[in-house]
C-alpha cells in the first residue's frame, strides 16, 4: 500500500513539474551580467539578446515591461535614469532570438568613486496564456566609477589639491585664422587660435598661476600636442585675466605625425597657482582649475594644399621673384600629376608648375620664379595660387568643399618710372606733286602708364623735300589721350616717285619712330623741258658728225 502511495505521489509531483514547465515561457538573456569601468562625466554601452526557451508547440512570448533597479554603491547611487534600454521586441516565437538591444550607462560628473551594482530585469508571458505570472530574467550590472579625465588633469603629484582660491578656467572662443577647417573641426596646417579666462572667484589672492594646455584624446594617453605653459602671473580675488594661445596643426607644433590623426580630441586648459593670504592657514597651499573643448581634427582623401609660401615682400620693377613653397598631400591617398598655377592680371602672370605625384602625408617643393614688368603701378599686388589635381580640376575638400586656392602680398616699388610710349601714325591729307606742298596729318597717342610730355620732329626727307614745318612739335598727353600734328612739306620740283620719310616722337628717354611712305608725281613741264632738250643735244650731235664726214669726203 505504501509502495503504490509512493508511486502516485512520484507520478502527481512529476505531472506538476510538467505541467510548471509547459506554464512557463522561459527566456534567457545574454549577457546575463555586465561589468566596466566608468570615469565621472563618461558613459558605456554594450548589447544583449533574448531568446525564448520554449518547446516549439507553445505560443509566441511578449514582451511587456522592462525594469532597471538603481545602481547602489553603500550610501551612493546612480539613478536608474542613467540607464537607458533600448527597444525591446513585442513578441518572440518559440526557440527565437531577438536582435541585440542597446544598453547605456551614464555616469554624472559629481558621482562618488566606488563599484556600484544593480539589475536590469526583462519580463515575457506567453500570449494567451491564462497564468498572469511573467517569466522573468535579470541582468546583473556592476560599474566601477573613477575618476574624471578632468579631474585627473588637475591632480598633484603629492595629493595636494584644496581648491580654496576658486580658480575659474574657460575656453572663450577657439577660431581657425588660417586654414580650410572651423573651430571645432580641424583640417591639417590649419591655425587656431584659443582666447582662455581665468578667474579668480575665491576670497583668497592666488599668485604664481600657470596656464598649461595640450591636446590629446579623452584619455590622455595620445597627446596631439604635448602640455604647454604660458608665462605666470597673480590675480586677487574676484579678478579675471585673459590670454591667447596660437598653435598650428602641422609638423613643427604636433608631436605625432599627420597620418596618425585619428578623429576626436579634446583642447585641454590648467590654471595652477598658490594661495597667498598671511591670515589663513591655507596660505602657500596648491590650487588648481581646468576645462576642456572637445575638437576634431578631419582627415581628407584627396586634398593637396600649400603651406609655407615664400617670397621677397617687396620687389622692383622689372626683376624675377623667387617663389618657394611645400605642396603638401593631406590626404590619405597618393595623388598624381599635381600641378599649381601663380597667377595676376594686372602684373600678367599666369604660369603653371608642375609638382608631378604626391604620397599620401607626404610634400613635393614649388620652386619658381616669375617676371615682374616695367612700368607698372607701384603698390600692393595679390599673387593666386591655384592647385589643380590630373583631371584640371581644383582640389577641393570633402568637409564643406572648401578650393585650394591661396593669395599671398607682392609690394612693388622701385625702378618703375620707366618713360611713357607712344602710338603713331600719319595719313596723306593733301598734296603730293613735285614742287608743291605736301600735308600729312600724324596721330600720336599716350600709350604709357602715366601723363607725358610729348616732342615731335620728322627726319630723313632731304633727299625730295626743302623744308617741313609741324604746326605743334610740342604736347603733353594723359594716360590714352591722343594729338593730331600737320606736317607740311615743300617738296622739290625734281621729287618723283616713292619716297620716305620718318616721324620721331621723343617722351623723356624713350622715343617712338614712324617710317612712312609717300608717292611723289613729277613735274610734267620740267619732264617736257628734259625731253626737248635732249632732242636739242642729239641734233647737235648729229650735224657735227654729218660735218666731220662731209670733210672727210671732200679731201679726198
Amino acid at each position: 500500500m505504501k509502495t503504490k502511495i509512493l508511486s502516485l505521489l512520484s507520478l502527481s509531483v512529476l505531472a506538476l513539474l510538467m505541467f510548471a514547465g509547459m506554464a512557463s515561457a522561459a527566456i534567457v538573456l545574454d549577457p546575463n551580467t555586465y561589468t566596466t569601468s566608468i570615469a565621472q562625466e563618461d558613459s558605456s554601452s554594450f548589447n544583449f539578446n533574448i531568446t525564448v526557451d520554449y518547446d516549439a508547440t507553445e505560443s509566441n512570448a511578449t514582451f511587456t515591461t522592462s525594469s532597471v533597479s538603481n545602481l547602489v554603491s553603500g550610501t551612493n547611487t546612480i539613478v536608474s535614469a542613467n540607464i537607458v534600454v533600448g527597444t525591446l521586441p513585442s513578441t518572440l516565437a518559440a526557440q527565437a532570438t531577438s536582435s541585440n538591444i542597446a544598453v547605456t550607462i551614464s555616469v554624472p560628473s559629481a558621482t562618488a568613486l566606488g563599484t556600484y551594482n544593480g539589475t536590469i530585469t526583462i519580463d515575457a508571458e506567453r500570449e494567451n496564456d491564462s497564468d498572469d505570472d511573467p517569466d522573468a530574467q535579470t541582468i546583473a550590472l556592476s560599474v566601477t566609477v573613477t575618476a574624471s579625465t578632468e579631474l585627473n588633469f588637475c591632480e598633484y603629484d603629492d595629493g595636494v589639491s584644496t581648491n580654496l582660491g576658486e580658480l575659474d578656467v574657460n575656453i572663450k572662443d577657439v577660431k581657425v585664422v588660417s586654414g580650410f577647417g572651423d573651430d571645432e573641426e580641424w583640417l591639417p596646417f590649419d591655425e587656431i587660435e584659443v582666447e582662455i579666462e581665468i578667474e579668480n572667484k575665491g576670497n583668497y589672492d592666488v599668485d604664481d598661476i600657470s596656464i598649461e594646455w595640450g591636446i590629446a584624446d579623452e584619455d590622455m594617453n595620445e597627446w596631439v600636442i604635448e602640455m604647454d605653459e604660458e608665462d605666470e602671473f597673480n590675480l586677487k580675488d574676484d579678478d579675471e585675466e585673459k590670454l591667447t594661445i596660437t598653435f598650428r596643426i602641422d609638423d613643427d607644433d604636433l608631436d605625432m605625425d599627420l597620418d596618425e590623426l585619428n578623429g576626436g580630441y579634446r583642447l585641454y586648459v590648467r590654471a595652477t597657482g598658490t594661495i597667498d593670504d598671511n591670515d589663513s592657514p591655507n596660505d602657500g597651499e596648491d590650487t588648481c582649475a581646468s576645462n576642456y573643448e572637445t575638437v576634431s581634427i578631419e582627415i581628407e582623401s584627396d586634398f593637396v594644399i600649400l603651406n609655407d609660401i615664400k617670397l621677397l615682400e617687396t620687389v622692383q620693377c622689372g626683376s624675377e621673384v623667387q617663389i618657394t613653397a611645400d605642396v603638401w598631400n593631406i590626404g590619405d591617398d597618393d595623388q598624381d600629376d599635381v600641378s599649381v598655377i601663380v597667377s595676376n592680371t594686372e602684373l600678367g602672370i599666369n604660369k603653371v608648375i608642375k609638382i608631378g605625384d604626391i604620397d599620401a602625408f607626404d610634400n613635393e617643393v614649388l620652386d619658381t620664379f616669375v617676371e615682374i614688368p616695367e612700368g607698372v603701378e607701384e603698390k600692393t599686388y595679390s599673387l593666386k595660387f591655384t592647385v589643380y589635381d590630373d583631371d584640371h580640376s581644383i582640389y577641393e575638400n570633402d568637409y564643406d568643399e572648401k578650393e585650394s586656392i591661396f593669395s599671398v602680398f607682392l609690394k612693388v616699388e622701385g625702378d618703375c618710372s620707366v618713360s611713357s610710349t607712344a602710338l603713331v601714325s600719319a595719313n596723306l591729307e593733301s598734296g603730293g606733286e613735285a614742287g608743291e606742298a605736301l600735308v600729312f596729318k600724324s596721330t600720336i597717342v599716350n600709350s604709357g602708364t602715366k601723363s607725358a610730355t610729348y616732342t615731335v620732329n620728322v627726319a630723313s626727307y632731304a633727299e625730295w623735300a626743302n623744308s617741313v614745318s609741324i604746326d605743334q612739335s610740342t604736347f603733353t598727353l594723359a594716360v590714352g589721350a591722343s594729338k593730331e600734328v600737320l606736317l607740311t612739306f615743300d617738296v622739290k620740283e625734281d621729287a618723283s616717285g616713292e619716297k620716305q620719310f620718318n616721324i620721331g616722337v621723343r617722351s623723356g628717354n624713350d622715343v617712338t619712330t614712324q617710317p612712312v611712305q609717300v608717292e611723289i608725281e613729277g613735274n610734267a613741264l620740267q619732264d617736257s623741258n628734259k625731253y626737248l632738250w635732249g632732242i636739242g643735244i642729239l641734233n647737235v650731235i648729229l650735224i657735227i658728225f654729218i660735218i666731220i664726214v662731209a670733210i672727210k669726203v671732200a679731201k679726198k
